[in-house]
């Protein structure tokens, strides 16, 4: 049983909704944290609801993914 997929069964995966990407990350301490990407090659991570958030090497590739992601949809769109 994978957690990662029970907690956000999105995990990681580019969303596209009314042309804005986005997506959800899980941190190292299974908190889900929603990310925007606005054609900008930047990640926008809500964290209001958390006093702090812990990134892993593995979030932050995943991360850097997304952005190359997002870009790539931006791009062609």
């Amino acid at each position: 049983m994978n957690i990662d997929k029970i907690l956000s069964p999105k995990e990681g995966v580019l969303q596209i909704n009314s042309g804005r990407a986005t997506a959800e990350i899980l941190d190292a301490e299974l908190d889900v944290l929603q990310c925007s990407f606005n054609n900008d090659l930047c990640v926008k991570i809500d964290a209001k609801d958390y006093k702090y958030i812990v990134l892993t090497q593995s979030n932050l590739m995943k991360l850097l993914n997304l952005i190359e992601e997002s870009d790539d949809y931006y791009q062609t769109s």
